[in-house]
């Protein structure tokens, strides 16, 4: 596939906005970095999420996300997708209505005492 014109901008542009978000989202900052980069500095956040669509024909959809035994209540949930949508802290396991486009779903640890490692997921609609 070949870009014409200022898409490859667009592209790069919405991919530095996302690892921003996940970034402010989760926290980080420079006094977080552990030199010794290991499995054992954090719990993982395992997630799954599903597209349900609400009709024949596909052009809305509700997301549905499997917290895989983790409590929701400790997890702070956002995501974001095309033309600027954004929802924080998600407490359901639905979002419904949502239009064709890609969405990033971001999790962080609802505090820093939870431990979990950021995560995020990629899902199409």
């Amino acid at each position: 596939m070949f870009l014409k014109g200022n898409t490859h901008r667009y592209f790069i542009a919405r991919f530095l906005f996302l690892l921003i978000l996940f970034f402010a989202i989760s926290g980080f900052s420079l006094k977080n970095l552990n030199p010794v980069f290991s499995d054992t500095a954090c719990k993982k956040i395992d997630i799954k999420a599903e597209v349900k669509f609400e009709s024949d024909s596909k052009e809305t959809g509700t997301l549905v996300i499997d917290y895989k035994g983790h409590n929701a209540s400790s997890l702070l949930i956002s995501v974001v997708g095309p033309k600027k949508y954004y929802y924080k802290d998600l407490k359901e396991s639905e979002l419904k209505g949502l239009s064709r486009g890609v969405y990033a779903v971001v999790v962080v640890g609802r505090d820093e005492s939870s431990n979990y490692c950021p995560t995020h997921i990629q899902v199409e609609i």
